[in-house]
């Protein structure tokens, strides 16, 4: 019996042995399958990392392309806006000009209306006194004169040529050197 007993314990030894042996593969096999877990872990979050960079820099390559575009946009409207300003300047420059151009005209207007006023008058009051003298020389004419009276000699009448004819005359010799001395004046005006 005490060699079946040492028989049993030395299986029993080699079971133990080879569960301690079997314990200690397990262990390291547990240990290399926990690196192995971490090294594809940081492998992960290093290829994530690398993929949110690349997505990054994609997005700001397509941030600066629109930048890019939103920029010769802006300088295109900023030239045609300075356009504008120019167009704008200059025909503010223009309406300036023809207003004054406009004033200065009707302040012409407005002389020239005067003089064709005081024109009027002039010539109202050389009918009136045409009027006159014909009404005086018909009158004079129709009394008979004196011809020893000195201080009054009828205007010489020619055999085609009335009275009323000579005074036309007159007026309109007078109302032709108005109208010239009115044409001088309006002249320099302009």
């Amino acid at each position: 019996g005490a060699a079946a007993i040492m028989e049993a314990s030395r299986a029993e030894f080699a079971a133990t042995s080879n569960a301690e042996s079997d314990l200690d593969r397990l262990k390291m096999r547990r240990s290399e399958l926990r690196s192995t877990i971490t090294a594809q872990t940081h492998s992960q979050h290093q290829l994530r990392q690398s993929i949110e960079v690349k997505n990054l820099r994609n997005m700001v390559n397509k941030q600066r392309e629109v930048l890019v575009k939103q920029g010769q946009n802006l300088s295109e409207k900023s030239a045609l806006l300075r356009k504008c300003l120019d167009d704008v300047a200059h025909e503010r420059d223009e309406l300036n000009t023809l207003d004054r151009r406009v004033e200065d005209m009707l302040g012409k207007k407005r002389k020239m209306e005067e003089m064709a006023g005081a024109i009027t008058q002039k010539l109202l009051k050389s009918r009136r006194k045409r009027d006159k003298f014909l009404q005086s020389l018909s009158s004079s004419q129709s009394a008979g004169t004196r011809r020893d009276d000195a201080t009054y000699a009828p205007l010489p009448l020619s055999a085609n040529r009335s009275a009323e004819d000579v005074a036309v005359a007159t007026s309109t010799r007078r109302a032709r050197k108005q109208g010239k001395a009115a044409a001088m004046t309006a002249a320099d005006f302009f």
